[in-house]
């Protein structure tokens, strides 16, 4: 065999060597890509659909219907509690800018929100995307926490006989004392709920906050034994409060 021959036979061959490399490096490349969407929505799990499992979903078998709630109840719980129904211009916002002074506008504010909301929901979504299943949420929490209010406020000392109905709750004066409105009727800006009992230092501090989130994200069944293991808390593997889940604590 003469030398050009073999060198052309190397040639070929180094040639196939680098095809298939090229190939290896694109499916490299997309697993990198899925690795990267599920770790995405990692924290967003929830309970819908019944191919969930040990906490997982497998997006080919959950309905759109299904994705909007799951991923609608993360973000109602841990971001925004309240979203405007003008929120979504028409085109995708750029991300806001990190400078505090950005969100001194209500329309730097909105822009902000919707591009967030952008980035939580995948882009096949954005075309269908609705606010009705967060609304369904918050109604779904306050029937879930008016359920178990005298359990939550036992712990800072108001009876349980307060909470039975709305004329208890106007009159009742542990209750009064937890808002204490003003002499002209208005709320001061931080009303101590918002404190433990006695200490207006200390904020977010008051006992009944922890457990109205907890409540949230773990379900009822905390105040008494342990979260279920399909609770949202669970599945979206929460290790840190938000701004807004401070909030919504707060609110609720």
């Amino acid at each position: 065999m003469s030398a050009s021959m073999v060198a052309q036979m190397g040639g070929l061959a180094l040639q196939d060597v680098q095809l298939e490399n090229g190939e290896l490096k694109q499916q490299l490349t997309e697993l990198r890509d899925k690795i990267a969407a599920l770790e995405a929505s990692k924290s967003c799990r929830g309970k819908w659909g019944s191919n969930i499992t040990a906490g997982t979903v497998n997006p080919e078998d959950e309905t759109d219907e299904n994705r909007l709630a799951r991923i609608a109840k993360c973000y109602t719980i841990m971001n925004q509690l309240w979203v405007p129904d003008n929120v979504f211009p028409v085109l995708q916002p750029p991300k806001p800018s990190n400078d505090p002074s950005y969100y001194g506008a209500r329309e730097n504010w909105m822009l902000g929100m919707a591009a967030e909301l952008y980035e939580v929901f995948s882009k096949e979504m954005h075309s269908t995307l609705r606010l009705a299943n967060m609304g369904t949420e918050r109604q779904a929490m306050a029937h879930t926490l008016r359920n178990c209010a005298a359990h939550i406020f036992d712990t800072i000392g108001v009876p349980s006989q307060a909470l039975k109905n709305k004329d208890l709750c106007q009159t009742s004066p542990e209750l009064i004392a937890l808002l204490k409105p003003g002499k002209n009727g208005l709320y001061p800006l931080l009303p101590p709920l918002l404190y433990p009992l006695g200490n207006t230092i200390d904020v977010f501090q008051n006992p009944v906050l922890p457990l109205i989130l907890c409540v949230a994200l773990f379900g009822k069944t905390l105040l008494t034994s342990m979260p279920a293991a399909n609770s949202s808390g669970r599945k979206w593997a929460v290790t840190q409060v938000t701004t807004g889940s401070i909030c919504l604590a707060a609110i609720m």
